[in-house]
């Protein structure tokens, strides 16, 4: 058997700069869970560290075309948190930093995208007593801040990744704290005008990014109708009729994979 009797640490940085940047990530991590939500409910917790760091951080396009020694920060919760960039092992890193700070149960899990096979990281959660996988990368789409992957199910993180060694991780099988079941934006229905409402509920709450997920075999009637932009503001204003608001002019995204649409408010 092969076996090996020298070890060789290489360190990234001095000692010095290793303590100093402890010190800033604290800081940060610090500043970002004096403003959570006092609350029992560990959903709203999870929700609000999740939009600080999906607002804060930005994923570094050239970091995952190099290697980790070439930018080392990237794949920390220190280039997450306080340098505003990283990859997706930075996310799980900064979103584990700040979950464990709240008493909140989380893991790391590794795994492939199926898209293209590259190599990718995110986050196995407890919230409420049940497990749930929570990607925090996937949900930073161009700085535009969605909760696609936001506490899924093994079946529904299985549409978009595939899990490494899958035996290590309890099975995620709740639905009760999924994003879309929390704010009912799960579409089972042909009915636009169902779509519609649920859509003029989510204005009116003062979303500026509406996301629906839509059950199996809905998914391409709701992209027909919100392709259809004229019809659909048409529908959603019958709902705003009796108050000072409007549709707004809207970019839309589809996830295939995850049968998700996405509306974002332009300008």
């Amino acid at each position: 058997k092969t076996y090996y009797n020298v070890l060789i640490l290489q360190y990234l940085f001095p000692a010095e700069h290793r303590m100093q940047a402890q010190s800033q990530l604290q800081a940060v991590a610090n500043t970002i869970l004096a403003d959570k939500p006092v609350s029992q409910d560990d959903y709203e917790i999870e929700l609000y560290l999740h939009d600080q760091l999906t607002a804060r951080c930005t994923y570094d396009t050239t970091a995952a075309e190099q290697d980790t020694i070439v930018s080392p920060n990237a794949y920390s919760a220190y280039g997450a948190l306080v340098e505003g960039k990283a990859v997706c092992e930075g996310y799980a890193k900064a979103m584990q930093l700040l979950l464990q700070k709240s008493d909140i149960p989380t893991t790391l899990v590794t795994g492939k995208a199926i898209e293209n096979s590259e190599s990718h990281m995110w986050n196995l959660v407890t919230i409420n007593g049940e497990n749930y996988h929570l990607d925090p990368t996937w949900n930073d789409n161009n700085d535009n801040q969605q909760h696609t992957f936001f506490n899924l199910t093994t079946e529904m993180i299985g549409l978009s990744s595939t899990i490494e060694n899958p035996d290590k991780y309890p099975p995620c099988t709740a639905t009760a704290d999924n994003y879309f079941v929390r704010n009912d934006t799960i579409i089972d229905t042909y009915e636009r005008r169902v779509i519609a409402q649920k859509i003029a509920i989510r204005l009116l709450a003062g979303d500026t990014i509406i996301q629906l997920r839509f059950t199996t075999g809905k998914f391409e009637n709701g992209v027909l109708f919100l392709k259809n932009q004229k019809l659909m503001t048409s529908m959603v204003s019958e709902h705003l009729t009796d108050h000072n608001t409007s549709m707004w002019n809207y970019e839309l995204w589809a996830d295939d994979g995850q049968r998700v649409l996405t509306l974002i408010k332009k300008g």
